[in-house]
């Protein structure tokens, strides 16, 4: 397969990616839904993101320096997202070392309680 022709399996991949991100995470309003779908949708990614650039690169050992990285980044995106049990909103913790108490659309809490179970 030529340069050309990985780069458009793997652009095509990623846009499919970028749209099926776009309804999971903001178009899709069920909270409930979205903490279960969320740790799977991260690994698949990740796995996808390492596996085209061993692919592209044509060497896993050449990108083998990656995958903590990816790691890293699969973990962060984890535990800084939550999601809002009221509105199904989609909320990112952009400040690391502080935790995120209420939703940013609806002021909701964040925080899990024994009235608002993960299912």
């Amino acid at each position: 397969m030529t340069e050309d022709q990985k780069f458009t399996v793997f652009f095509s991949t990623w846009v499919v990616l970028g749209v099926i991100s776009f309804l999971l995470l903001f178009v899709n309003k069920n909270a409930i839904f979205k903490k279960k779908v969320f740790p799977s949708f991260l690994i698949i990614v990740g796995v996808l993101f390492g596996g085209f650039t061993a692919w592209m690169e044509g060497s896993v050992k050449a990108v083998a320096w990656m995958y903590p990285f990816i790691a890293l980044i699969m973990f962060l995106n984890y535990k800084l997202t939550k999601f809002c049990p009221k509105c199904g909103s989609t909320n990112y913790n952009r400040m690391m070392f502080t935790s995120m108490k209420y939703c940013q659309k609806c002021g909701e809490s964040l925080e899990e309680t024994e009235s608002q179970p993960v299912k």
